[in-house]
């Protein structure tokens, strides 16, 4: 189920985003969590799973990038989607490294969060289906949304996750009809990888949010930038 938490030390703020998103019409939804401090945000996270966080970036007892800081470098959680929320500018430089769904200013337009949410509910749900592969005689599964990579290996398949590597036999073909319409980009004739884990995009390289670089060949360039930037449209 999809689960929301909000923090903000003005508890009108909170207090509307927790009503909006109670509002919206989506059935998976589970729970909405509202915090007035990055204490008691912090302490729920570690024992509760968010998919999607509306952070205050000016809290009293901590910055909403100390939190992130926790989320992304330190929890290594590079699946929850962060909506920052200020009524100045000028974070966005610094927070860009912690991957933010969005940016809503104070005072916060409704439809505006509405979209917020509609738009992490659709990443989440693309996250939740399964890539299946074969292993001897076994079959597995893991959920696209964890999966970094994938790249050939001589006659193998080598898939990078958020929790490993694993190698199997199958064809580039066989991968892009399981994940084309998932959020995935082939780079080459070799590579393939998944928008949502790129942390640097260049036209001819692409870093990963492990620290791997890929190259992308010419002929694939246009194209790739292309699906990427209306990846992130």
């Amino acid at each position: 189920m999809f689960n929301i938490a909000v923090c903000d030390d003005m508890k009108e703020i909170t207090a509307q985003l927790v009503q909006i998103a109670e509002q919206q019409s989506m059935k998976q939804i589970q729970t909405v969590k509202g915090f007035y401090s990055g204490g008691q945000l912090m302490e729920y996270m570690a024992k509760n799973n968010v998919d999607l966080l509306f952070l205050d970036i000016e809290l009293g007892d901590m910055t909403g990038i100390d939190i992130s800081r926790k989320i992304r470098k330190e929890d290594h959680n590079d699946t929850m989607q962060i909506v920052y929320m200020t009524g100045k500018e000028g974070y966005e430089r610094e927070l860009f490294d912690f991957q933010p769904l969005n940016f809503l200013a104070k005072p916060l337009n409704e439809a505006k969060v509405r979209e917020c949410i509609a738009m992490a509910y659709g990443k989440w749900t693309v996250r939740k289906h399964k890539f299946y592969y074969r292993k001897y005689y076994e079959i597995y599964a893991v959920s696209v949304g964890r999966i970094i990579s994938f790249e050939t290996d001589k006659r193998y398949i080598l898939m990078t996750t958020t929790e490993g590597e694993e190698r199997f036999r199958a064809t580039m073909e066989q991968i892009e009809e399981q994940v084309r319409h998932h959020g995935f980009l082939k780079i080459n004739q070799a590579v393939i990888l998944n928008m949502e884990y790129i942390r640097q995009f260049h036209k001819d390289r692409i870093q990963m949010s492990n620290g791997k670089i890929y190259y992308t060949s010419r002929s694939y360039q246009k194209e790739a930038q292309r699906t990427y930037l209306k990846f992130m449209d």
